[in-house]
């Protein structure tokens, strides 16, 4: 048993899952909407505690980036974003806070056969301010995992490699409307909805700029299946 441990991209609410293209009963969905790497670090701590596994799969640290991002949206993503961090999903304030996170989880999970999947795109510009914000953090998990041994799945640069060859790239990234993600999660519960949901707003491999539809979850489980 794998067990996936994540966030919203990896509980696939809103959006699709990639563990919807894996073996099922092989792999175990522990995806959590909204975590962060601190908050996923306690998750896996717990788990540890009565579980054993024979491998890791951990996708984390987009919330790290945007979660103080939507707080500036809207008071309902102001409320919202304090029910996380009152749970323990709170987001490393800077890239040097985000680094000591990060070493504290992997050194939790450098035991057990692990395979980590850095940050994704945040949004289909790979130019924006988020994503150059991504790529710095990507430079950490990678340095990390390098000196640790482990495995890295560098699907942001997959996605880039897509969408680089789009005739216009969709700016549509999560609403400033806390209440349409929870649209978005209804609307996107098979796999169809939510790729109708991502040709509407011109999106090649989200439904929202973050959140993946059936491509970006078919590629993400491919690359996976040949890491492991």
């Amino acid at each position: 048993m794998i067990a996936c441990f994540g966030d919203s991209i990896t509980e696939g609410r809103p959006g699709v899952s990639y563990l919807r293209y894996l073996q099922t009963g092989r792999f175990l969905n522990h995806g959590l909407g909204g975590d962060t790497v601190a908050g996923l670090t306690k998750r896996l701590e717990d788990f540890q505690k009565t579980n054993t596994c024979d491998g890791l799969v951990i996708e984390v640290g987009t919330n790290d980036i945007i979660l103080p991002v939507l707080q500036g949206f809207s008071l309902k993503w102001d409320r919202e974003i304090r029910n996380l961090i009152e749970r323990g999903s709170v987001p490393a304030p800077d890239a040097l806070d985000f680094r000591s996170a990060y070493e504290k989880l992997i050194a939790l999970a450098a035991g057990e056969n692990t395979t980590v999947i850095n940050i994704p795109l945040l949004g289909e510009r790979p130019e924006s301010e988020l994503n150059r914000k991504a790529d710095e953090y990507n430079l950490i998990i990678q340095e990390i995992c390098s000196r640790h041994g482990i495995r890295m799945v560098d699907f942001n640069r997959w996605q880039k490699g897509i969408v680089k060859n789009l005739p216009a790239r969709s700016a549509y990234f999560i609403s400033e409307e806390h209440p349409k993600i929870l649209m978005d999660t209804f609307l996107t519960r098979s796999p169809g909805l939510s790729d109708w949901l991502s040709r509407r707003r011109k999106l090649a491999l989200t439904i929202d700029g973050v959140h993946l539809n059936t491509v970006g979850a078919k590629g993400l489980a491919k690359m996976i299946r040949s890491a492991l």
